[in-house]
């Protein structure tokens, strides 16, 4: 259920180190127009199969980070900064999501993406993940 992953993925974030440092917050698939910079956007795409004891989805999870901080370097809220405070809090963690058992957060790859047109910059990373549950 993509629901209750991103429910686990904000359950997650909500008190963290990178919602200190994420002052426009993290958000499912868009974030609304004039969201202040730092922010995150999370998109989740998942596939379904079974077996004849349990029910298994797995998720490829994409978290954009879009900054206005053209200096990557620039300590806590630099783009290399923002990235490594993501990966403290999702790489080999578990979520939480009712009713289900999830095997992990597994960091897949990072990416740039620059704007400099609307000066703006960003890194997207990329997880897969488990859940299941008996049938």
């Amino acid at each position: 259920m993509i629901s209750d992953i991103m429910k686990g993925i904000k359950t997650k974030y909500t008190g963290s180190a990178l919602a200190g440092v994420l002052t426009g917050g993290i958000w499912d698939t868009q974030a609304p127009e004039g969201t202040a910079f730092p922010y995150a956007v999370v998109q989740a795409f998942g596939m379904t199969d079974e077996t004849y004891t349990e029910k298994v989805e797995f998720y490829r999870i994409q978290f954009n980070i879009i900054t206005d901080n053209l200096n990557k370097s620039a300590s806590s809220v630099g783009l290399n900064a923002l990235e490594s405070t993501l990966r403290a809090l999702f790489d080999n963690t578990t979520l939480t999501v009712s009713g289900w058992t999830n095997t992990g957060m597994i960091w897949q790859k990072s990416d740039e993406i620059f704007s400099y047109s609307n000066k703006v910059i960003g890194v997207m990373i990329e997880y897969e993940t488990y859940i299941s549950k008996s049938k």
